[in-house]
């Protein structure tokens, strides 16, 4: 059920704030609405995010497909995060998606993350 109050595509609160996984990764979005992240986050590093929110477990493998370029389409994934984005907190995996320009030049629609600290 979609959190009513959640807006995903509202990241400007997120800007300059840096997450930590339970598996010790860090992940953020800058100043400038710029994604950055450790571990296999190379190919979007410095990629223009346009949504982020948190994902529950049950609807990880959901977001994690709508996410892959290789199961999905771009419109999709906005859709993934409509239906499934909550506010990010502890215990929630973590969802960034980037812009269309973005995911052209990436080849990404964005990136799921391990829960949240």
């Amino acid at each position: 059920m979609p959190d009513v109050g959640f807006n995903p595509e509202k990241i400007t609160p997120y800007r300059g704030r840096s997450f930590e996984t339970t598996n010790g990764k860090k992940y953020g979005i800058d100043q400038k609405g710029k994604f950055s992240g450790t571990g296999k986050t190379a190919a979007i590093n410095g990629a223009d995010v346009a949504r982020i929110a948190g994902i529950e477990g049950e609807h990880y493998r959901n977001m994690r497909e709508a996410l892959d370029p290789g199961f999905s389409s771009f419109e999709a994934s906005v859709e993934a995060f409509e239906e499934y984005g909550k506010e990010p907190k502890a215990g929630l995996h973590l969802a960034f998606g980037l812009t269309p320009e973005a995911s052209q030049s990436t080849e990404y629609f964005g990136m799921i993350t391990s829960k949240l600290k």
